[in-house]
């Protein structure tokens, strides 16, 4: 099963930590940085180079906004999905969907959940 792990927003090819989920402000910008991960092998995971990667999140009115994250070139198994501000007040955080298209054409899809990938921070007045 394919899965990711997020990282510090500015993980860098041999330069990165894992976190347990990126804290975001709702109405703020967010970049969640993640590392694609194999289950099944215990390994990181490598894209092949025409492989697209989307990651899906709950929005609060119960539908979903899906991105395609950016993939790192000099580390393909490191991804990027950057949010706005509009999309950060529509999401809360949790679970998001994982799905890796190998190439590029919806012919063979994998599919994962990324554990507690996002955790709302609110402030009560």
């Amino acid at each position: 099963m394919m899965t990711a792990r997020v990282l510090n927003s500015n993980a860098t090819l041999n330069s990165f930590k894992e976190i347990e989920s990126l804290e975001f402000v709702p109405g703020t910008q967010a970049s969640v940085v993640f590392r694609l991960y194999d289950t099944a092998e215990e390994n990181r995971y490598i894209p092949p180079t025409a492989a697209v990667v989307k990651v899906t999140f709950n929005k609060i009115d119960g539908t979903e906004l899906e991105k395609t994250a950016s993939i790192n070139a000099d580390d393909r198994s490191i991804c990027t999905v950057d949010l706005t501000e509009d999309e950060t007040s529509e999401i809360y955080g949790g679970n998001a969907l994982l799905t890796i298209d190998l190439a590029g054409d919806g012919a063979e899809v994998l599919k994962g959940l990324i554990y507690n990938m996002l955790r709302k921070q609110t402030i009560d007045s």
